[in-house]
């Protein structure tokens, strides 16, 4: 299969006589004037690598619009994952965000009704909710049984749950 081997001037002059055109067809694509410019630097790039490769039947201009296509062509595929990916991680923010205005919300409504409840339960569901102590752990505490604690416990959901409602 024959090659094709071009020199440097060879090159230098492609570059010359290509470069403009070549920008106004891969702007075309990308609508970018930078983004096109470092496409069809590596498309220039990509062929001086592969110049002692190359079917010397293949013309230079060919290969170079060929391949500035393909790289506009997986420039935009990119653009589109990345678009995708940045719509998909602000449609998760705003759902986090709104949880947590929601979470916010209803521990306020939570922290109000727990505030209108008589000391001893409130500082029972304290101890219970809060601090993760067992009954008996309550009882000792506060110096009274584990059927008081189960008591004031008791009224307490009861006075949560209608307000609640």
């Amino acid at each position: 299969m024959p090659r094709t081997h071009f020199n440097k001037r060879d090159f230098e002059l492609l570059f010359e006589t290509h470069f403009e055109d070549l920008m106004a067809f891969v702007y075309g694509y990308v609508r970018n004037q930078e983004v096109s410019r470092d496409i069809v630097h590596d498309a220039f790039m990509a062929l001086w690598r592969r110049r002692e490769v190359l079917d010397k039947r293949l013309s230079p201009k060919a290969y170079l619009y060929k391949l500035s296509r393909n790289m506009s062509l997986n420039y935009i595929r990119h653009q589109r994952v990345i678009l995708t990916n940045e719509q998909s991680i602000i449609t998760h923010e705003k759902d986090i965000r709104q949880e947590m205005d929601d979470y916010d919300r209803s521990y306020e409504i939570l922290a109000k009704f727990v505030n209108k409840l008589p000391d001893k339960q409130r500082e029972v569901i304290k101890m219970c909710f809060v601090e993760g102590k067992m009954y008996k752990e309550i009882a000792a505490d506060l110096g009274i049984s584990v059927n008081t604690v189960k008591t004031h416990l008791k009224r307490a959901m009861q006075f949560l749950r209608s307000e609640l409602q």
